[in-house]
């Protein structure tokens, strides 16, 4: 019933803040081709918009890659990716993993054509940075389901608390297959 009703509610947001990214912002392991596209998300931004995702401020995070074409990764003093929109806005196909405590307000700063855009709760599934999501990263989200139900590392579903549908997304991406292997890191 309480699952239920935090769908509802999900949902319901979901729709409120249509304009706000896609409700699945996470960063994906690698497969055979690449990057996992199950990492996909979508910013919304006009046609030949720059959009950059700066996740300087997501500690523990790695980016290891982009799956997406036009797709840039700067390291340094910041991490960022960037990609410019398309008609349909800007998407972004981000590898990744790690995952250390984690802020509890969005971390990763969006721009779009340098305007200031609501930020990104970042969720990443090869937690444990090792073969892929295995095991080892289920037992890293049962941990947070327990013990640190606000942590956005686990929060795949974007409902703002770890629980039973972030178990399954992560299982699910599991047995999709796609997330077999850890990227190599390019920005630690």
């Amino acid at each position: 019933m309480v699952n239920a009703a935090r769908s509802i509610l999900v949902f319901s947001l979901f729709v409120l803040l249509a304009a706000r990214p896609s409700a699945a912002q996470n960063l994906g392991a690698c497969g055979p081709g690449g990057v996992d596209p199950v990492a996909t998300f979508t910013v919304p931004a006009p046609a030949g918009a720059l959009v950059v995702i700066d996740l300087t401020f997501c500690p523990g995070f790695s980016i290891s890659g982009v799956g997406g074409p036009g797709q840039v990764v700067a390291c340094g003093p910041l991490k960022t990716v960037s990609t410019v929109a398309g008609p349909g806005g800007a998407v972004f196909t981000i590898g990744g993993c790690g995952g250390g405590l984690t802020p509890l307000f969005a971390c990763a700063t969006v721009t779009v054509a340098g305007v200031a855009a609501p930020p990104l709760r970042i969720g990443v599934f090869d937690r444990d940075c090792a073969n892929g999501v295995g095991a080892g990263d289920l037992a890293l989200v049962i941990n947070d389901f327990v013990n640190a139900p606000a942590e956005q590392r686990s929060d795949y579903d974007k409902s703002g608390v770890v629980g039973a549908g972030d178990l399954a997304i992560l299982i699910n991406v599991f047995i999709a297959g796609g997330s077999t292997v850890t990227c190599p890191v390019m920005c630690p």
